[in-house]
């Protein structure tokens, strides 16, 4: 029915593909958003026509929203709900996003106090715009939404790394490259000498106003780490979205001509996630499995593997719900438990910036709307890094994810 309604008619297909794409928007179909979007594009439509007829569907949809959300205040059963000793605990369909676990991480850790070491990375996610929408995706990224960093948040971010020294600023989303104060940011951040890493998912460098993102990337010499669940089309797709395999490694190829992948100073850093409730292999292991079968298979080239557990967190915890695998993959975090990973938690030694300027110890705790220690500067304008050291690290049972097995991190595996 619907390809019978595609054709042209009284309305032009051009007119018929913004009109689905403002549909699939207020529908919230990820997958119609996506073929509606390349429709449109095949038909002529520009990004600004796009952005036009998403941003009606969505004040339309607001409204109603609005509304809804009223009512819903009036019933008393709005979206945030109980305190807790760690800030304010959310909801998510209708079911705690903080989760219940028999055993608390925070005993767990055995009395200890876990506690930052110092910051030497600044991670700064820039707004939850993507051009996908992963279905393991802790931030809940997709081309519908609107949070974007502005410049003020971005300059003050620049002002900390300059006035405090820290040496790494690691950009991620989103599609941090979507938001339009991106290159400005980067640029900035490497005239100050500031080592930038950005968390980028390849297939975004063939959207409007991308084709020359390899460039530059190698002109400002930036670390790249992107996502790709495996070496075969399948398990990529089925994680990722349809099509995002083949793009991806086109966009590999594109990294590689400008010399992406090989020795120097351009570095690229993939990532595996499992797809499924299960704990990642070996990292050494798979890096070998991914260099050897990219190689041969496609002619491309890498620096480094990072293995990263999926976190109990957004889509992935929907997913583990609908799927009935909650209690068994808590189980298999909480049982795989390293006391040994947590002297290189992540959380320790960098914190975190949401798009709005709010402080966080990690990307995690900021989707999960956990503070950070309430008599520690709040936000990026207070920053002050006497006050940030040594601080108390927030927790909750999400945590395991971190320290299951080899451990997880940004970086990949806490014990390589």
């Amino acid at each position: 029915m619907v390809s019978s309604l595609s054709g042209r008619g009284a309305l032009s297909k051009r007119e018929k593909a913004l009109i689905g794409l403002a549909v699939a928007v207020t529908v919230q179909c990820l997958y119609c958003i996506d073929a509606y979007r390349n429709s449109c594009l095949e038909n002529g439509s520009n990004m600004e026509q796009m952005a036009e007829a998403r941003h009606l569907a969505s004040a339309i949809h607001g409204c109603a929203s609005l509304i809804h959300g009223i009512q819903l205040h009036n019933a008393q059963d709005g979206f945030r709900c109980k305190s807790m000793d760690t800030g304010v605990q959310i909801t998510r369909n209708g079911k705690p996003m903080l989760l219940e676990s028999p055993v608390d991480f925070a005993e767990n850790l055995g009395g200890t106090t876990l506690r930052s070491i110092g910051i030497d990375t600044l991670q700064v996610n820039v707004g939850k715009l993507c051009n996908q929408a992963c279905k393991h995706c802790h931030v809940d990224a997709s081309p519908i939404r609107t949070e974007i960093m502005q410049r003020d948040v971005i300059d003050a971010c620049l002002a900390v790394l300059d006035k405090y020294k820290i040496t790494t600023l690691d950009i991620t989303g989103g599609a941090p490259e979507l938001i339009p104060d991106f290159r400005y940011f980067v640029t900035e951040a490497r005239k100050i000498g500031t080592k930038v890493i950005v968390r980028h998912n390849l297939t975004v460098m063939f959207e409007v106003g991308q084709a020359d993102l390899c460039e530059f990337f190698a002109e400002n010499e930036v670390e790249l780490v992107s996502s790709l669940p495996y070496f075969l089309q399948q398990q990529t797709d089925a994680q990722r979205g349809a099509g995002v395999f083949d793009r991806s490694i086109k966009a590999l190829k594109r990294l590689n001509d400008v010399g992406y992948g090989a020795c120097g100073n351009m570095v690229l850093n993939l990532v595996y996630n499992p797809v499924g409730a299960f704990l990642p292999p070996d990292q050494a292991a798979i890096e070998c499995d991914f260099k050897r079968e990219l190689k041969d298979r496609y002619g491309v080239s890498f620096n480094n593997l990072f293995t990263i557990t999926n976190m109990p967190i957004a889509r992935f915890l929907d997913w583990l719900r609908r799927s009935g695998n909650m209690e068994s993959y808590m189980d298999k975090l909480i049982n795989a438990f390293n006391p040994s990973t947590v002297s290189g938690l992540m959380c320790r030694s960098m914190v975190s910036v949401d798009w709005t300027g709010q402080l966080f110890d990690c990307d995690f705790n900021q989707m999960l709307e956990l503070p950070i220690q309430s008599d520690r500067p709040q936000t990026i304008f207070d920053f002050d890094m006497e006050a940030m050291q040594n601080r108390r690290i927030t927790t909750a049972n999400h945590c395991f994810g971190c320290t299951a097995g080899a451990g997880s991190s940004c970086g990949g595996a806490v014990q390589p």
